[in-house]
């Protein structure tokens, strides 16, 4: 009996060991800082400060290593998609080509009137949603990534939310992924400024694309930072071994392990008897 216990008891541990092995690192981060609408930001200029959106980027990059961020201050005002933009990671540099409905922009009176303007000067990239192109703005990798971060500037303010699609590694797509900003007007919330990262080290993108429900409306982007898997640190302080939950898959696979030591209980005891 006590051979047959420990037989089970080592099945059942051997799925949860490979679920834990298995568990993938999946964290999101969001910080927001609400604008005080389009009127006052081209009258008074830019906030002057973003805590919570850069509380969100600094515990974002604490998770990452050997990290490069591009600023599109190294490209000249005004040019348009495509756009190749370099990343440089341990492994080599990691290209991605950005397209979509817009271009990079310098900080002017006209982009404040409208509340957008650059997080890092002097730049920063301004997409628009048409209703042609509710496409805003797209970015495929030259290899798979597993983590994504950027700054966005006037978001919200007309009704839009945003929402990021992840285009798998070998194909396919994740559900939508919302970013969960305030939704406002133009005089309450224009010039707020957010940052959103995520990391999965469990399914790596090769495409991150921006989408939106509402058309005619810009958004400014600044600072994207993308990163590997093997740029992903990792340990209990990221996933807490106590607040990992088996996922449906690990429950049934200790289900079966319990069900099949049912039935060799059975056997043993008629055998016995």
């Amino acid at each position: 009996m006590k051979k047959f216990v420990m037989a089970v008891l080592g099945a059942v541990s051997l799925a949860l060991g490979a679920a834990e092995a298995a568990q993938a690192i999946q964290l999101t981060f969001f910080g927001e800082d609400i604008g005080p609408g389009d009127a006052a930001i081209a009258s008074g200029g830019p906030l002057l400060s973003h805590p919570q959106a850069d509380a969100a980027q600094a515990a974002f990059l604490a998770l990452l290593s050997g990290v490069h961020t591009e600023d599109f201050d190294g490209f000249l005002a005004s040019t348009l998609a495509p756009l190749s933009v370099s990343f440089a990671q341990p492994s080599g540099t990691i290209t991605a080509t950005l397209s979509g409905r817009g271009s990079v922009q310098a900080e002017n009176s006209v982009d404040l009137s409208v509340g957008r303007y650059p997080i890092s000067q002097p730049n920063y990239w301004q997409s628009a949603f048409s209703p042609v192109a509710l496409l805003a703005l797209s970015l495929e990798f030259s290899a798979p990534q597993a983590a994504f971060g950027f700054f966005g500037v006037d978001i919200g303010d007309a009704g839009a939310q945003v929402s990021l699609e992840l285009e798998l590694l070998g194909g396919g797509t994740l559900p939508p992924l919302s970013v969960p900003h305030t939704l406002g007007t133009e005089a309450t919330t224009g010039g707020s400024v957010l940052y959103f990262g995520f990391i999965n080290t469990d399914t790596p993108f090769t495409r991150v694309t921006f989408f939106s429900h509402v058309a005619n409306d810009g958004f400014g982007f600044d600072n994207f930072t993308i990163a590997s898997a093997s740029q992903v640190v990792s340990g209990p302080t990221v996933v807490p071994r106590s607040k990992v939950v088996p996922e449906p898959d690990t429950l049934v696979l200790v289900g079966s392990c319990l069900t099949i030591g049912a039935c060799m209980l059975r056997k043993w005891r008629r055998a016995r008897a």
